[in-house]
């Protein structure tokens, strides 16, 4: 028993490292760790459950207990980065083979994260830098998962990824104005993407963090009206993900209320939406062809 616990701790210390190291190579692959790389460490190790992996959210819940542990092993020269990553991928795969593929996964979720730190408006000013997109790449190399460096938002076509732009707009601009809870709300559906259960819709909201500045223009000087939009992207899914398009605009609903109810309190708690935001999640329904003939929704 004492032997299976020192190898849980071991793997646990070395999965954590693992997960520090990866921080430090992207945020300082321009040759600084800034505020924003920091407030974004301190943001993903708050919310661990965004990662779907129970190793890699153990990993990150020891680093939030002892930060210093890892901070101070790099300053005193006790990290080499590739050598101690690499070590302890081969040391998961040998130890939980079946659990190894998820790991990497959400430790390339966490990369990403640190490479796209917010910025600019509402957080999603722009796109990764450089250095970063190529440290990442390094490391999907390193650990053999090149496939998920862009992701799987590199697929999506760009009117799945305005989509959730244009719920956003159609709810929060509902009572004539976006206000500053609106805007904090999106970037914290964002920030919690994985939360949402359809691997299509958070590939879509990942591609419209990705290149915000360019899929917010485009939806600005659309000819189109929003609803209008939303028709055609739900035309697409259902030619295109027919086995995925429910799930989809299950989760563009459920984007759409956490907007709606944003006005209220902290990050929407504490006050239900009102009728016009009501009206215009209504209205996002009957674009996703939810709603039945006698005007009521298919999804709560």
């Amino acid at each position: 028993m004492s032997d299976s616990l020192s190898h849980a701790e071991v793997l646990e210390d070395m999965l954590a490292r693992a997960a520090f190291v990866t921080f430090m190579m992207i945020a300082a692959a321009d040759r600084k760790v800034d505020k924003r790389e920091l407030a974004t460490l301190e943001k993903l190790c708050l919310n661990p459950r965004q990662f779907p992996s129970a190793l890699f959210r153990t990993a990150v819940a020891a680093i939030a207990r002892n930060p210093d542990r890892y901070s101070n092993g790099l300053q005193t020269g006790g990290f080499h980065f590739m050598d101690t990553l690499a070590e302890a991928i081969k040391f998961l795969e040998q130890e939980r083979p079946d659990e190894a593929q998820a790991f990497k996964e959400s430790l390339m979720a966490w990369g990403r994260a640190i490479a796209e730190a917010p910025r600019g408006f509402v957080g999603l000013g722009k796109k990764m830098g450089k250095v970063e997109a190529a440290t990442l790449a390094a490391i999907a190399g390193l650990i053999d998962l090149h496939a998920t460096v862009a992701g799987p938002s590199a697929l999506v076509d760009d009117r799945l990824a305005r989509a959730p732009l244009l719920v956003f707009k159609l709810v929060a601009a509902a009572d004539g104005t976006v206000d500053r809870k609106e805007r904090d709300k999106l970037a914290h559906m964002c920030e919690r993407v994985n939360e949402f259960s359809s691997p299509l819709f958070r590939a879509a909201v990942r591609k419209l963090v990705q290149d915000y500045d360019r899929i917010f223009t485009e939806v600005q000087q659309s000819m189109l009206e929003p609803a209008e939009e939303l028709q055609a992207a739900s035309a697409e899914l259902e030619v295109s993900y027919p086995g995925e398009s429910m799930d989809f605009k299950r989760c563009l609903m459920r984007w759409g209320r956490g907007v709606a109810q944003a006005s209220g309190g902290v990050l929407g708690v504490g006050k239900k939406m009102g009728q016009q935001e009501a009206l215009a999640l209504t209205a996002v329904a009957t674009s996703l062809g939810l709603v039945h003939e006698h005007g009521k929704s298919q999804i709560g």
